[in-house]
């Protein structure tokens, strides 16, 4: 999952959107959409990797006392 959106369009999908919103009135429909996926795109990778951490902490092996 986290390659696939570090990977093609999707890695650039937030910022591509971003560009469109200055010609996109502020009140309109297209621009909440577009503000919304930006929102989703920009913490959905934020989750991933917090959970990869989570996961990679959750399975490494304790350290051991000498």
């Amino acid at each position: 999952m986290k390659a696939a959106l570090v990977a093609g369009k999707v890695a650039t999908l937030a910022d591509d959107l971003e560009a469109l919103l200055p010609g996109l009135s502020n009140e309109s429909v297209a621009a909440q959409q577009a503000r919304n996926v930006i929102s989703v795109m920009r913490n959905v990778r934020g989750l991933v990797d917090g959970e990869i951490s989570r996961i990679e902490a959750l399975v490494e092996p304790e350290p051991t006392e000498e």
